[in-house]
């Protein structure tokens, strides 16, 4: 998101010079598209008529999101007088300042896209004393200091840059674009175990506050990484539940989410551990109940995926298979000997199509690794747990 990839002069919208959103940021979308209101896809062919400032990546996703857009949308005149009469109003800017601010902007954007830096960084210092009521600034230094890889510095400034939108509450617009840019950030953050559990909190909060909505890919996005971060930092699996049921049914318009749809199930399995470590052993009514949202989650993510070509076709499939084992393993199912036998062969069918599939592909060295995986999972884990089992 620094603009390196984009050198060509980079025309900032009143609304950005308002919020301040960094032009280098944006440059990226400029070759690639904005991202869809209704998919969150890339790739704009479409513009609301209107207010010219909602795009959709088809004439369907623009007519299927009229619902929710036609609460908001107002006639772009009328748009730009409301944000001109908002910023002389409150006072954060007046046409000159406006100017100046779009100037220092445009300057250290071209910094960042000449690997200047700690120029870049300087001037956004400079700009964040100049204009503290522009959470775009803090975005940039955000931006900016992620990109040099530091992500505590990265960590520190988005915080400043949610607080200053909770304060100054721009448009929805450019909250769903803050909250677009520090997606990505957030997630990578977590990656790195610096905590962001505070951040998602924030952010989430805040964009329940203005009633913004994101295109369904990143709402699902969001909550997934909210979602992992309840559980790694605060141990709050019940949170995380809860997190991933709003990603499943964000994602719902695109199909199943798969990644959403396999840490709902890995959730119920630790929550399965935690009452066997504590003493209160798994084979009662509750983890019965638990061990069968379980499966359905596992089958749905093994069947969501159906294009072997897919990214996420042999991960959904193995990991329903590793997961029916061990939930069997836990005894979850004790006592039910049908029903093992049931969900072993189960395992080994998902497992026996993905050695089809695989087959059948091209055997570059990524299939051969991944061919190999499966057989030996075959061959270990799940035969294992058929001798254990009896079986």
């Amino acid at each position: 998101m620094d603009g390196a990839v984009n050198t060509r002069p980079v025309h900032t919208s009143r609304v950005e010079v308002m919020c301040g959103v960094r032009p280098a940021a944006r440059a990226v979308d400029e070759d690639t598209g904005h991202r869809c209101c209704a998919c969150g896809k890339r790739g704009e062919t479409q513009r609301c008529s209107r207010c010219r400032s909602a795009v959709y990546c088809s004439r369907e996703c623009q007519k299927s999101d009229w619902g929710v857009h036609r609460k908001t949308c107002r006639s772009a005149k009328a748009t730009k007088k409301q944000i001109e009469e908002d910023v002389v109003a409150n006072g954060r800017q007046t046409d000159a300042s406006a100017d100046a601010f779009l100037e220092m902007s445009r300057l250290a954007a071209e910094a960042g896209r000449g690997g200047r830096r700690h120029q870049e960084i300087k001037m956004y210092y400079k700009m964040l004393k100049e204009f503290p009521d522009q959470p775009g600034t803090a975005l940039n230094l955000t931006m900016a200091y992620h990109a040099t890889g530091n992500r505590e510095k990265a960590a520190k400034y988005a915080k400043i840059c949610l607080e200053t939108c909770a304060r100054s509450i721009p448009m929805a617009e450019i909250i769903v674009e803050v909250a677009d840019c520090l997606c990505s950030v957030f997630h990578d953050l977590m990656e790195h175990k610096v905590p962001a559990l505070g951040l998602y909190q924030s952010l989430v909060r805040l964009l329940d506050s203005v009633g913004a909505r994101m295109g369904p890919q990143r709402s699902a996005f969001l909550h997934f990484g909210f979602a992992r971060a309840l559980r790694e930092e605060a141990g709050d699996l019940d949170g995380a539940l809860a997190q991933l049921r709003c990603a499943i049914e964000h994602h719902r318009p695109l199909g199943v989410d798969i990644g959403s749809t396999l840490e709902c199930a890995q959730l119920y399995i630790m929550q399965i551990q935690k009452g066997a470590s504590s003493g209160e052993g798994v084979r009662g009514t509750a983890s019965g109940e638990l061990a069968e949202k379980a499966l359905v989650c596992l089958r749905a993510a093994a069947s969501g995926c159906t294009n072997p070509d897919d990214v996420c076709y042999v991960s959904s499939k193995l990991a329903a298979a590793f997961n029916i084992v061990n939930l069997i393993n836990l005894g979850c199912f004790r006592g039910n000997r049908s029903q093992e036998v049931a969900l072993l062969d189960e395992a080994t069918g998902l497992c026996s199509a993905l050695v089809a599939a695989l087959e059948a592909k091209p055997q570059t060295p990524q299939v051969k690794q991944e061919l190999a995986d499966t057989k030996h999972f075959m061959n270990t884990q799940l035969s294992d747990c058929r001798k254990k089992q009896g079986l």
